[in-house]
């Protein structure tokens, strides 16, 4: 299995998400935004505009 990131992600972020991953067959499963910081903290946690955007 393959793992894609961003550059800008940390490695406490990279342990939660990953944007891509790749599997062996080959099939990629591609993720969406998340509302975290370079810490892994969830921002403004009851703000779901403030996270959409």
């Amino acid at each position: 299995m393959k793992r894609i990131n961003p550059s800008t992600f940390t490695q406490t972020v990279a342990d939660l998400i990953s944007k891509i991953v790749i599997t062996a067959s080959p099939l990629a499963f591609i993720s969406g935004q998340v509302a975290l910081n370079e810490k892994g903290v969830l921002l403004e946690k009851d703000d779901y505009l403030f996270q959409a955007k």
